[in-house]
């Protein structure tokens, strides 16, 4: 992995916030905890030793996974493994969805229907660009489990999208 690091935290802060924003927008109740979630991120990162991080983005969004779990933990009902259900089973409602258009709507609709870890790792790979060696970090999962996870995504999401409508003769 390739080193940036700087002494000054704006340098590390401002490529990342978009991507920590983008993370939580899809997977909380609503537009405001989104943003604290954020910032509670952002906080969370500069309270660390930077000297140590190679990749500032990677490790701003293992912040952002771990802080998300915390955050439904609390608000679940069920304490059963989190990662496993989905954010419709969670009663997360479409209030923070940003959908420019009907195919996206549904994409993201087909997404929540996702368990949150299947969600994470697609949103990652096609959102933040990240690699499955990457994501693995995030996540903090072997590569191997991940490479299971990506297929199985492939294929939850394309069920989850024939559901709601949005596949067209794939």
């Amino acid at each position: 992995m390739s080193t940036q690091r700087s002494d000054e935290p704006e340098a590390d802060i401002k490529p990342c916030h978009t991507a920590a924003l983008r993370f939580f927008q899809n997977k909380v109740f609503g537009a405001a905890d989104a943003e604290d979630l954020t910032q509670e991120t952002i906080r969370r990162f500069l309270a660390t030793d930077r000297t140590r991080v190679d990749n500032p983005r990677l490790f701003i969004l293992g912040i952002a996974r771990r802080v998300l779990l915390e955050y439904i933990r609390r608000k679940s009902k069920r304490q059963t493994q989190l990662e496993d259900q989905s954010l419709v089973e969670m009663g997360a409602g479409p209030s923070t969805m940003v959908a420019k258009d009907e195919q996206e709507r549904l994409l993201h609709d087909a997404l929540r229907r996702l368990p949150l870890h299947l969600q994470t790792l697609l949103e990652l790979h096609y959102w933040e660009g990240l690699n499955l060696r990457e994501i693995s970090e995030v996540l903090d999962k072997p590569y191997g489990t991940c490479t299971r996870w990506a297929h199985d995504a492939k294929r939850e999401l394309r069920i989850a999208m024939q559901a709601t409508g949005g596949a067209r003769g794939e």
